[in-house]
Order: structure tokens, then sequence, then C-alpha cells
């Protein structure tokens, strides 16, 4: 009976008595087990850690384990059992044995080693070069390759495409993506270029990085970095746009997290260097405002705490010594302004003494009279009709929301100073740039975010990677079609049923009564705030099947992404999407003295006089004395040119895994691991492969592996295996037989498994009853030699005992 196989449906799985198994026991857990007891109604586990369980036949909680040989497979998609725990298993075998790259099919899954590992020097970064992606093992390095044969093989634009969470490493693998594409492409000429564009990560991460609770080195902003050859596959150039800078870490950080590290790594140079420390009034972090938080933080990324490398960067990118004094002014005015003292004069209004030495160093800074820079601040102008044509008058502002004028400044000159920085870097890196160029591009962009509480910043970051899911899926589904082109099988789109994300898009960027639409429409209307934003959500989307309508409560609304459903709350949804500048301290910075101010603040300028700014040329902006183009209006727009761009290229994809929260080598959550599986469309990609004849095997594989079956027909492997699948009574409806590889339906695959193991044991049964029979022989043999002897012993004793 021990032996006897009984067979339980689950889903689509079939398990046995003895059968190896994943049982899940949470939303993110799964703990493996033995099947030793299957009855007509539930299945009887017993778990690794000693549990025994009953789980209900046809429950979804069960899934075939891999067997251990396979369980540490290069590629996912050799795996007979592509599922959650048996891909959360092999990453997790492979990351014990400091394998941190695996590939599932195209995607390449990286797995942060939180140490040095020796995987990239010059001898491993060259051993890459002109090999198949499927020839080496995964690595950064050879997706870099694939892009760039594919570019040299095919003349089309590649892209690649990094995406994870904070902590998972992304900017260390465009960084080493961007190693290797400078190495490979190296001409004598181009050792320059070359040497700029790998300057500009180091200047990146001192402006655009900070330490955060998962991440030493995070960066608080997306990056997409293009990367020009010329006809001879010469680098020349590079051209970086960015999404979404987290402004408003600029005057706030959670507790354990730092500003960027800028703050940090210019505050260490008070009293070191005395030029600067005069220029700025530099003083230790502690002082500030803005950054003391962070002040005793401690950091292990070494670079961080770098101003000299990142002086040299800087240098390297051809910026000269007066701008990067000007670039230092800016932020050492965002480090004063965060130490200004509002007091509440009559009436609750807000009151800025002029001549305290904080308001003058900062005005001083800023290139303006004390006075002008205290009314800017403490009054607000309202204007009525156009400007120039209408009435205005001046309103005092209270203490919060002088506060909340002076914060919204600084986020505003840091945001500017930003992005003014990167364009700096374009003109430097596009010096050499061609009529005719070819491009790799590499998307580091922030992976699907879901905590506790969510915010404006996450619903935007998951509005971006909803749109790449979408991406995502079409292109698998491609790769899918060429799949069965290449082994010449027939296919239809009904073999191919699975979800997409494109309701949730539409329903976050519809044109009407989209959520985005309907956000900027509360923060253009005068009474328009967080919660009629929230009761529009009620009144305009309340059937939608994306949208949790019937769970909001308050100021909460959930929305069902791709990765997960997510709860959002809309408190400070419409600042955060307006993220206003007085007018008045538009007018004031660009009528001061500051030519670098000036220029920072020239679009905000242009959009309060109604003219056409320099992000958007086709603006029909009256004039007004509202600055505003929401946050969202410009991010979708942004987007959709990065789809556009993405579309034209052809894709590669990393998606970078943190195998722990306590950013440890060699430490291991699996349920952490699995939560950032399913928010990567990893799964998704599964799905897709799932779909239609998802078991693949080649043809020697399938006849070697079934002949216990049935005898191995004659002929080629071709018209063995139609034949052999004949024998074996293979419906011809749930397979199809390629050029060298069988595809097959995944319960008629299934089936023939569970037929093998069946003949299997029964012939085990017959090896174990010779076995035992030859055992018990040969012991009956030597008992009856030693009882023999044993007689004859006896007797010899009992004739000397007569004698």
């Amino acid at each position: 009976l021990l032996f006897t196989l009984r067979m339980a449906g689950v889903g689509q799985d079939r398990v046995y008595v003895t059968s190896r198994v994943w049982l899940k026991v949470s939303n993110l857990r799964w703990v493996s087990g033995v099947v030793e007891a299957v009855s007509d109604k539930a299945v009887t586990i017993a778990t690794d850690d000693g549990q025994r369980v009953n789980v209900p036949r046809g429950s979804d909680k069960i899934s075939q384990r891999t067997p251990k040989e396979l369980e540490a497979v290069d590629n996912l998609t050799t795996l007979p059992d592509l599922d959650e725990p048996n891909m959360l298993h092999s990453l997790c075998v492979r990351y014990t044995q400091n394998k941190i790259y695996t590939r599932t099919g195209p995607i390449l899954v990286a797995m942060n080693p939180w140490t040095d590992v020796n995987l990239y020097s010059q001898e491993i970064l060259h051993s890459y070069r002109r090999k198949k992606i499927d020839a080496i093992p995964p690595h950064v390095f050879g997706i870099s390759e694939a892009a760039f044969a594919n570019l040299q093989e095919n003349r089309r634009d590649q892209t690649i495409l990094v995406s994870g969470d904070s902590g998972s490493g992304k900017t260390e693998s465009t960084k080493f993506m961007m190693q290797y594409l400078a190495a490979v492409a190296h001409h004598s000429h181009t050792t320059h270029t070359e040497k700029q564009v790998l300057q500009c990560n180091p200047v990146l991460e001192a402006f655009g990085n900070a330490k955060t609770l998962r991440n030493d080195n995070s960066s608080r902003f997306g990056k997409y970095i293009e990367i020009h050859f010329d006809d001879s596959f010469a680098l020349i150039g590079a051209k970086i746009d960015t999404y979404l800078l987290e402004r408003s870490r600029v005057v706030s950080q959670e507790a354990g997290e730092r500003n960027f590290h800028i703050f940090y790594q210019l505050t260490s140079q008070a009293q070191i260097n005395p030029e600067l420390t005069a220029l700025l009034n530099l003083k230790e972090a502690e002082h500030f405002r803005y950054i003391q938080k962070g002040a005793q933080v401690s950091v292990g990324y070494r670079p961080a705490t770098s101003f000299q490398n990142t002086l040299a960067a800087l240098e390297g990118i051809g910026i000269a010594a007066d701008e990067c004094n000007d670039i230092f002014k800016v932020l050492g005015l965002v480090l004063h302004l965060g130490n200004l003292d509002f007091q509440a004069g009559a009436e609750e209004n807000a009151f800025l003494d002029v001549s305290d030495p904080r308001a003058v160093l900062c005005s001083g800074l800023m290139g303006v009279l004390p006075a002008r820079f205290a009314e800017s601040l403490i009054c607000r102008q309202i204007q009525a009709g156009p400007q120039g044509l209408g009435d205005s008058y001046t309103v005092y502002q209270t203490k919060q929301q002088a506060i909340d004028s002076k914060d919204a400044l600084a986020r505003a000159l840091y945001g500017n100073m930003f992005d003014s920085l990167v364009k700096r870097i374009n003109q430097a890196l596009l010096e050499q740039r061609q009529a005719k160029i070819r491009t790799i591009s590499i998307l580091d962009i922030f992976g699907f975010e879901h905590f506790k509480t969510n915010h404006f910043e996450q619903f935007c970051i998951n509005y971006a990677n909803e749109k790449l899911q979408g991406h995502f899926n079409e292109f698998n589904f491609s790769l899918e079609i060429q799949e069965y082109q290449r082994e010449q099988i027939k296919w239809s789109y009904e073999d191919f049923i699975f979800q997409t994300n494109i309701k949730c898009i539409e329903l976050i960027e519809g044109k009407r009564t989209g959520m985005l639409a309907l956000l900027d429409e509360q923060c253009i209307m005068p009474n328009g705030n967080d919660e009629t934003f929230c009761t529009k959500l009620k009144n305009e989307l309340s059937d939608h099947p994306y949208l949790g309508a019937a769970k909001m409560k308050g100021s909460l609304f959930t929305v069902k992404h791709y990765a997960a459903e997510v709860a959002y709350d809309a408190i400070g949804f419409c600042f955060k999407n307006k993220d206003p500048v007085q007018p008045a301290i538009v007018d004031l910075i660009t009528n001061g003295d500051s030519k670098y101010l000036r220029s920072l603040f020239e679009d905000h300028k242009l959009k309060m006089e109604g003219k056409p700014g320099l992000r958007r040329q086709n603006s029909e902006m009256a004039k007004s004395t509202i600055i505003f183009e929401s946050v969202t209006a410009q991010f979708k727009r942004q987007l959709a040119d990065l789809m556009t761009r993405i579309s034209a290229a052809q894709p590669h994809f990393v998606r970078c895994l943190n195998p722990n929260s306590q950013k440890s080598a060699g430490k291991l959550e699996p349920e952490m691991i699995l939560d950032q599986l399913r928010c990567s469309g990893l799964m998704e990609a599964v799905r897709v492969s799932r779909a239609g004849f998802p078991v693949r095997i080649p043809h020697e594989d399938f006849l070697s592996r079934f002949a216990l079956l049935t005898a191995r027909p004659a002929g080629d492997s071709r018209t063995a295996l139609s034949a052999m699948c004949a024998d074996l009574r293979v419906p011809p409806e749930h397979y199809r037989v390629g050029t060298t590889k069988v595809f097959m339906r995944r319960e008629i695959h299934e089936r023939l498994e569970e037929d093998r193991s069946r003949l299997l044991v029964r012939q085990a049964l017959s090896i174990q009853k010779m076995v035992r029979g030859h055992r018990a022989r040969v012991l009956t043999k030597r008992l009856r030699v030693l009882r023999a002897k044993a007689a004859i012993v006896l007797e010899r004793h009992a004739r000397r005992s007569l004698v």
C-alpha cells in the first residue's frame, strides 16, 4: 500500500503518495513537504518542519516541487514546474551558491549580494565578448553583450530596462552595464568620451541618491541613459533624461534616513575648506534643520561621503570651478533656508525679521535685498484676471503658510538645480554628436511600491510601473509567438488567454474621468482639495473594477495594480501635484543679481507670463499668476515619450531583487523575495508562457524519457515522436511537434510523468522483491552452513565427553 500511487487533482497539477510538494501556509510563505496519503476528499502532507497538514483535494495551496538535480539551473524556464515556490526556491539555492544572476527566458534576475563579489574583473568582462547569451553563465555583462551584438547585427536601437525595489542593486547593475559597453566599444579616439560617460555616475549619485532604510545608496529619481555609438560602433556620447526626483526629501526625511548625499559631502568641508566655508558660511550637518536628522546616521557606501570624488567627477565631465561654485551656492541657500524662523505677528500673520543674520545670509546667496526676500515669503499676491490687466492685492500669510512657501522654494531650488545639472552634463556628453547615431539605452527606474501607508509618490511610481508592465506583457507575448514560428508550429490567439493591465492604465490616465484628470481638475478648482478629489473618485469611478470604491474610507482609496492591490492615502495629493512656488518669489529671483538662479527659474517666469516654456513648447496657457503645470501632467507626458522610445527599440530586461532587509551578505528572507517577484512582473511573464502549450521538451529528451512507456519507434526524431505520442494515446489537439521541440499541454505532460512514475514504482517493487528474495536465500544458505558447522562442533564435544 505504501507504494500504491493514488492521484489527487490539484488545480492543473497531480500529486500522489511520496510526491515532493510545496504547501502554501500564508500569502507569502511556502513550505516543502511530502504527500503521505491521498483520500477522496483530502491530501495529507508531512511538512519539513514536522507538521502534518490535511489539504482539500483540488486546492491551489499545493504545488509540485522541482527535482533536486534541477533546482539550481541557470535558466528558470527549464524548470518542469515554473511557479512561485519553485522559482523562489531555485533563486534561493543559487544565491547560497554565490550565483546572484539567473535567467528566466529573456529576463535576467539579479539578487543583491550585499558584499563585494569577484564577478566584474576585466578578465570576466572580456570573457563575455562575442558570446551568445545562452552559452554563458547569467550576468549583467551577458545582457550588455546581447544588446551590443544586436545593435551591430540588426542596426536597431536597443534598450535595457532595469527595475527593482530600493536596495535591490539597480544603480550598481546600471554602472556595470555602462562599464561593459564603454569597454567593448573602446576606440583610441573615444577614450575621453568614455571617461566622461562613466563620470556621470558619481555626479548623479551625489545629487540624486540618498540613504534610506533599505539602501545606503538609493536612487531617488528615475533615469534613462542613452549611450550613443557611431557607424563603427565607437562610443561617441550619451544623453540622460530624469524622472520624478524625490524633491520632498530636501525638506524632510523619515527617521533613520538621510537627505541627498551632496549635502553631507558639502558640510563635511566646514573648516576644512576655508574658501567654501567663507562663501557659504558652512557648518557641520548638525546645524542645519533640513539635514540634521541624518547627520548621525551611518552610511556604508563610501563614495556617498566623498566630496573630493564628486568634485573630480564634475571636473571630469567638464564643469568649471565657477559653475561648481554656483551649484554650491544653491546648496548653501537651501541649507540656510531650513534654518529660517518665522514668528506669528498680529492677527496670526507671519513675520520675518529682516535683520536676522540667517535672512540676510539667504538673501545674499539669492542676490536680492533682505526686505524683498522677507516680503516674498510672508506675503502672497492675489491676481484677479490676466496679469497686468486685472486687479491685484496683497495678503499676509500665516506662519504655517510662510513655512510652506519656504519649503516649496527649497524644493524648487534643488529640483531646478538638479535639472540644470543634468542638462549641463548632456551638453558635455553631446559635444561629439553626429547626424547618424545608434543607441543603447538603460532605464534605471524605481520598482513597484506598496507599504502600509502609500502616498502621492507611490501612486506616481506605480503608474510608471503599470505602463512598463503593459509593454513587458506585449513583449513576452511576442516572444511566445516567435518561439512558435521558429518551431514551425501553427498557433491562434485563442491559445493564449492571459490577463492584461490595460484597464488599470485606463483607470489612471483616462482623458476625462481618469484619476489623473480628476486630480488635475481639483488642483485647478478654487475649492479643490484632497477631500473633493476622493468624492470625485467615488462619484465618477464607483463602478470601475480596478478601483476599490466600496472600500474607500475618508481619504483612503484602493487601486488593483498588476502586482497587488494597493491602498493609498489621498492626503497631500493636491498639494504635491501642484508643488506651488509663489509668483512673488519667482519674480524676485528672476530679477535678482544671480545669473545662475535666474537661469534656473526662467521656465517658471515664462509660464507666469503665459509664454511657451522650455518644457512645454505648445502651451496655450493663459496669462496668470498661477504657475501651474501639475506634476502628474508633466510626468504623464514624459512617460508617453519614454514608452515611445522604448517601443521603437529592441528591449532587454533586468529585474533586481533585494534578498533581505538587513543589508547582510548571505542572508535570505524568502517572503520578502517572493513579494518582489510578484511586483517585478516575472509571474506575469510566467503566466504568458503558461498559456497555450507551456511544456517544451527537446525531441531526444522526450524520446529517451518516455521510452519506458512504449518502444521507441523507428525513423527520424520528429517522426518517431509523433508515433510515440500516438502510441501513448495523446490526443492530437494537446500537443504540437516542432522542428526541435515538442510543445504540450501541461496536464498531458503531467499524465505522462505520472504514468512513468507508476511504471518506475512497479519496477522498483519488482527489483525490491528480487533483491529481498536474493538476500533471504543468501541468508538461509548462510544459516544452513552455520547450523551444519554448529552441529559438527556439538558432535565433536559430545564424543569427547563420552570418551
